[in-house]
């Protein structure tokens, strides 16, 4: 994507060294991340800037909204199947919120030793 979209596309990770040992689902970052590239306009004059934190015990994944005019196909499925993948392992919800920003709370996991 860095070659696609250059600094255009800007991911910012701070995630501190204390939550390395949690977990999120297999793939849903990389179909989180994929989502703010396919659903928003990536330009010169509108960079798409996708943030990745912890807060409050979930990986919070924050893109600014600029919506495509013309929407790629999509079939929907990818936040719902997060969804449903996480309440098969816990029962923290996936939490989405959509105002200026799009954010997605993922829960962290913990792997019992």
């Amino acid at each position: 994507m860095e070659t696609r979209f250059g600094s255009n596309l800007q991911v910012k990770i701070n995630v501190k060294d204390e939550f390395m040992n949690q977990l999120v689902l297999p793939m849903s970052l990389q179909i989180l991340v994929e989502n703010a590239v396919k659903h928003n306009i990536i330009s010169k004059n509108k960079n798409l800037i996708v943030d990745i934190f912890v807060a409050n015990n979930c990986l919070v994944v924050s893109n600014n909204l600029q919506l495509r005019t013309v929407e790629e196909g999509s079939t929907k499925i990818g936040l719902k199947n997060i969804e449903n993948r996480y309440k098969y392992f816990t029962n923290e919800s996936v939490i989405i919120e959509s105002d200026i920003k799009f954010i997605v709370k993922l829960p962290l996991l913990k792997i019992d030793s």
